[in-house]
């Protein structure tokens, strides 16, 4: 069985706030099983050519503890970098066009 686990550097580090509530964010564990046969599973892994059947891939992402709304890593940052230049957690959808 393979094993392949993605998680951002900054991820470990920053402390992100969710857009809606301005909640502080924690991070989510998403897991996805893959078969031989499903459109998903990488017969070359990091390791080289290797004779498996199943594969397990973990990303994570950032999950809102009080409105469960769930942001990638990337949108998060550049969410982060309008709460800081605005001054405020909250944003709206026209502060996120400026």
């Amino acid at each position: 069985m393979g094993y392949q686990m993605e998680m951002p550097v900054g991820m470990l580090f920053r402390r992100m706030y969710c857009r809606y509530c301005g909640e502080k964010l924690v991070r989510h564990k998403i897991t996805n099983v893959y078969s031989a046969g499903d459109p998903n599973f990488d017969r070359v892994m990091k390791g080289g050519i290797v004779n498996i059947k199943q594969q397990t891939k973990v990303t994570y992402v950032y999950k809102c503890p009080s409105c469960n709304k769930t942001s990638k890593y990337n949108e998060q940052c550049g969410y982060s970098k309008i709460q800081k230049r605005l001054g405020r957690k909250i944003l709206s959808d026209e502060d996120l066009k400026k």
